[in-house]
């Protein structure tokens, strides 16, 4: 009896430091004590290898589910003859894993890399107690739910390439977060670049929300995403700068 009362107490007491701190305990029916963020703990980190099949997961759901239905709606006539707009899709996302890989490979080479890619990581809960009960995968309750692929283009200059988050963790400040640790990559920078479909809404508000200024737009060929020739191709995309205050 007076061992469980101690736990007990012992259990109170750490879920009133907890409360007063960033995170709250759950114990489990079958006495499993975990210690959980009370909000979405995110850390932003270099993607290794072992995280790049998640990474593909994630942004082929971004190619099917957003980008897809764009391209279908506003550039399906320029679509290149070679493809229909399920096989553009899926060159899309083979170009997007390769870059991938090749970033993170370069980044793990050399820290000073110039080109780089970031995740984001969600830390679902910490296990406690006992850990022994613990299968190996609950002791790492952890999930990759967006990354941000950037270079840095010449001694002033950043380029984000690309940024993705998870559908279902989106709006919560994490494609900001992945951005802002991309600038911070280069302490010499002063100026972050992007560029996003025309028509893509949800990114144009975003950068527009968060202080970029539009520098232009302009058309790209999609099969070689190099500024077209064509004095008719349809303006496909916009370019936004944002000034980096140190």
């Amino acid at each position: 009896m007076k061992s469980k009362c101690i736990i007990k107490l012992t259990i109170l007491s750490l879920s009133f430091i907890a409360q007063c701190c960033e995170f709250k305990f759950y114990v489990t029916p079958q006495g499993d004590l975990y210690v959980i963020p009370k909000e979405n703990h995110i850390i932003i980190r270099p993607a290794t290898s072992n995280d790049l099949l998640v990474l593909e997961v994630i942004s082929n759901e971004y190619y099917q589910n957003n980008f897809k239905s764009v391209w279908e709606k506003n550039y399906s006539s320029i679509t290149p003859s070679q493809h229909t707009i399920d096989t553009f899709i899926k060159e899309k996302e083979r170009i997007n894993r390769m870059y991938n890989i090749s970033y993170t490979n370069k980044q793990t080479s050399s820290e000073k890399s110039d080109q780089k890619l970031l995740v984001a990581e969600l830390i679902h809960a910490y296990p406690v107690f006992p850990l022994t009960r613990l299968k190996k995968e609950d002791a790492t309750a952890r999930k990759i739910v967006g990354s941000c692929r950037f270079e840095k283009k010449d001694q002033e200059t950043i380029r984000i390439d690309f940024v993705v988050v998870a559908q279902e963790f989106r709006k919560n400040g994490i494609a900001k977060k992945l951005i802002e640790n991309a600038i911070k990559s280069f302490d010499d920078v002063t100026e972050c670049t992007f560029r996003t479909l025309i028509f893509n809404d949800f990114s144009n508000d975003f950068y527009i929300q968060h202080g970029c200024a539009e520098k232009g737009s302009l058309s790209l060929n999609p099969n070689t995403e190099q500024p077209s020739r064509d004095p008719y191709a349809p303006i496909t995309h916009i370019d936004y700068s944002y000034a980096i205050k140190k």
